[in-house]
């Protein structure tokens, strides 16, 4: 039981501190791209693309 309490908590931990965060941004990304169209909402958008990028190669 002690085995699986320990991978549920660091399951947990790393769904909040992997996961979430990427999902907490792309959410104010899209936020900000519906309320502030110009220039802001681009360099939100943009800069999101950028994030999952460098996410991406750094996974590898």
């Amino acid at each position: 039981m002690d085995e699986i309490k320990n991978l549920l908590h660091y399951f947990i931990k790393d769904l909040l501190w992997a996961i979430l965060p990427i999902f907490f941004t792309f959410i104010f990304a899209c936020i900000a791209g519906m309320y502030f169209t110009e220039i802001w909402g681009r360099l939100t958008l943009g800069f999101m693309v950028f994030v999952f990028i460098i996410l991406g190669y750094r996974k590898h």
